[in-house]
């Protein structure tokens, strides 16, 4: 067993056995954070250095779908709060984007990573490398806050010790209005980076990030080189 002292606390890896969430393809390895009770179960072998490098159109295919904001698309008003970004990402009806209403923490992390490299809230939170990609502790705080306030609902899934998040109708509320104010351009490319989260496994979305920010990549825990 090792551990590793990260930002958001200290995470311990264990083997899976079969008193353990199983990874989606035989045996994985779950890294467990005790100060946020969240595990996450990785199948190791989909996520091989072989595959990552031979993934050099994953980046093409980001670029294509998302694309990078540019400041003709359309100024989008960076004087909301920080967390109403985050609300409007995760309210899928406001959107009108395709996919599961509830996101969980690592589509979330990747959605807020998205939003600040290339899309219209350039610098919203600061990102680390972390053992799977980009990550910002600042968002667990913000999902805490909106959570608090009435805006989410968090739900702890069945067998795993980690949360998914969806909004709540009053936070539907707040993410109309503010979906009226940043704009459909902005709405819209919104909603094309929630349809990229949410139709791709967690393999696939990793290989897709680092494939277009390999610097992210330098600290996983999966073998993946530059």
């Amino acid at each position: 067993m090792t551990a590793r002292q990260s930002q958001a606390g200290t995470l311990t890896r264990t083997r899976c056995s079969a008193a353990t969430e199983r990874a989606p393809r035989g045996c994985g390895t779950i890294w467990r954070n005790p100060e946020r009770s969240s595990d996450l179960v990785i199948d190791l072998g989909s996520l091989c250095a072989a595959n990552v490098r031979s993934a050099t159109p994953r980046a093409v295919r980001l670029r294509r779908i998302l694309g990078v904001w540019a400041m003709s698309d359309g100024a989008a008003d960076l004087a909301h709060d920080r967390s109403d970004w985050l609300l409007l990402l995760l309210d899928r009806a406001a959107l009108e984007a395709s996919g599961p209403d509830e996101l969980d923490p690592v589509r979330i992390q990747k959605g807020m990573f998205l939003l600040s490299e290339r899309g219209p809230a350039r610098g919203l939170y600061n990102f680390r490398a972390y053992d799977w990609g980009p990550f910002s502790s600042a968002i667990y705080a913000d999902l805490d806050a909106l959570t608090q306030r009435g805006y989410l609902d968090e739900s702890r899934m069945r067998g795993r010790t980690w949360s998914t998040y969806r909004v709540t109708a009053r936070g539907h509320e707040l993410a109309v209005e503010k979906a009226g104010r940043v704009g459909s351009t902005t709405v819209g490319w919104l909603r094309k980076a929630r349809e990229f989260l949410t139709t791709r496994s967690f393999a696939q979305l990793l290989r897709d990030i680092y494939a277009e920010y390999p610097n992210y990549a330098v600290n996983s825990r999966f073998g993946v080189t530059r």
